[in-house]
């Protein structure tokens, strides 16, 4: 598998959500970056149909990127299945 780029999207304030997905992304050892959303990703997400945070955008150079809102275990395992 190529190489890919892992954002997760984060508000200012605490985030229970946020957490558990950064903490899970580190056990399945997936690299990944941090970055605090300002009002255009919000709003960019928001008109996407994500809702909550964390916000996470897997970038796979030519295809598609995965995108999920929320803490998704399910899609961070099958992220851990695709870069194994």
């Amino acid at each position: 598998m190529a190489l890919i780029d892992v954002t997760v999207y984060t508000p200012n304030a605490p985030c229970t959500q946020c957490t558990t997905t950064k903490m899970r992304l580190k056990k399945k050892n997936i690299p990944f970056n941090t970055e605090i959303a300002d009002d255009a990703t919000i709003d960019r997400y928001r008109d996407e149909g994500h809702a909550s945070f964390p916000i996470v955008r897997v970038e796979f150079g030519d295809r598609d990127p995965l995108v999920w809102s929320g803490f998704r275990l399910t899609e961070i395992d099958r992220l851990a299945d695709l870069i194994g």
